[in-house]
C-alpha cells in the first residue's frame, strides 16, 4: 500500500515546553481524534533523546486529500493554538512510502 507520510519537527521555546504541549494535546484528546479520521494510518509523537526541546510527529495517510482534510478540522485549529503557546518553529517533510 502506498502511504502519504509526514515528519513534523517542532522545537519548543523552553525546556519542558514539549512536555506541556503533549499534556495539553492529551487533555484535549487530539491524538485519538486524529487517529479516528478517515485515511489516518499513523499519528505518533516522538521525543528527541538529544534535544529536550525537540518533538517529532510521524503521520501516515492513505491519500493527500485525507491529510489535507485533516488539517482543516476544528481539533487541528485547537492543536495550532496549543502549538503556538509552546513551540517556536515547525519543519515539515513529506514523502511517499510503499510497503
Amino acid at each position: 500500500m502506498k502511504k502519504y507520510c509526514l515528519v513534523v519537527t517542532y522545537h519548543a521555546a523552553a525546556a519542558g515546553g514539549r512536555e506541556e504541549f503533549l499534556e495539553e494535546v492529551a487533555a484535549e484528546g487530539i491524538r485519538e481524534t486524529v487517529l479516528a479520521e478517515e485515511g489516518c494510518l499513523k499519528y505518533d509523537y516522538y521525543l528527541s533523546a538529544d534535544d529536550p526541546c525537540e518533538l517529532v510527529v510521524l503521520e501516515e495517510w492513505t491519500t493527500v486529500e485525507n491529510q489535507q482534510a485533516h488539517v482543516a478540522r476544528p481539533h487541528m485549529a485547537r492543536l495550532r493554538e496549543i502549538k503556538n503557546k509552546y513551540m517556536t518553529s515547525t519543519v515539515l517533510q513529506t514523502y511517499w512510502n510503499e510497503d
